[in-house]
């Protein structure tokens, strides 16, 4: 009999999960992340300072703003300063049809590789908020095997859906906040990369709890390092024209 233990075992621990402990995962990770204090249509403004780095050249260090409202219709702005000067870019949708605006410029289409980016980057934006994550028509999910981020246990759930790169989530195993997700990313240049960001020193902001440290990796071409300092829900009737649809 004690010879069977072992195998015994390696069969416990590699019989699949049960087909609702992914959705467990996922309604407390909801639950631990808040619901804004202001409901209803809202500009989301997030501004803090980032650091930007790519092979071979020096790291650029910024002020950002980031606005947007209702980011699932594609409107989208933000800001930063760099050399002193500041530089707005917007972009904005209407039927899957996007165009940008840079510095004030006027609205010209993207190009469709941008245009993809912008779906992809769409899609992701959902998932890691966790936005309709209990959709089973869009989204199928997986428990994967726990693992560690930056020492702290987290559970992980890979998010799939038809057309679209799995992207695996890293929630903590303690708190039930999201400390990772990992994918394959579609850039504006047209490539994919592989992208992982790291979450950390989470705070809470009108209701919501939010990472304000976020470090990511695209593959070996870029580094980026954020950190959160205000987040601000606005009524969405504050947003300006800047956010006029094409």
């Amino acid at each position: 009999m004690s010879g069977l233990m072992p195998l015994l075992t390696l069969l416990i621990l590699a019989a699949p999960a049960p087909p609702d402990a992914a959705d467990k995962l996922i309604a407390q990770a909801v639950l631990a992340a808040g619901k804004p204090d202001l409901k209803g249509e809202r500009i989301n403004r997030v501004a803090g300072v980032q650091r930007v780095q790519f092979p071979g050249k020096p790291p650029t260090v910024s002020r950002f703003i980031d606005c947007n409202i209702g980011f699932d219709l594609g409107r989208n702005e933000r800001r930063w300063t760099e050399d002193g000067r500041e530089h707005v870019f917007v972009i904005v949708s209407a039927d899957s049809r996007y165009k940008s605006s840079m510095n004030g410029g006027p609205f010209m289409p993207a190009t469709p590789a941008q245009s993809a980016a912008s779906k992809d980057a769409l899609y992701l934006y959902g998932v890691i908020y966790l936005d309709d994550l209990t959709d089973r028509k869009l989204y199928r999910l997986e428990v994967l095997p726990p693992a560690d981020v930056d020492g702290e246990a987290c559970d992980r759930v890979r998010v799939k859906s038809d057309g679209r790169e799995d992207i695996d989530l890293s929630l903590s195993d303690k708190t039930h906040l999201l400390r990772q997700w990992t994918t394959v990313k579609l850039c504006g240049d047209g490539v994919k990369r592989v992208a992982v960001e790291t979450l950390s020193a989470h705070k809470v902001f009108s209701g919501v709890t939010m990472a304000t440290v976020r470090k990511l990796r695209l593959h070996q071409d870029m580094s980026r390092d954020e950190t959160i300092e205000s987040v601000e829900f606005l009524p969405a009737d504050q947003a300006g024209d800047l956010f006029t649809r094409p």
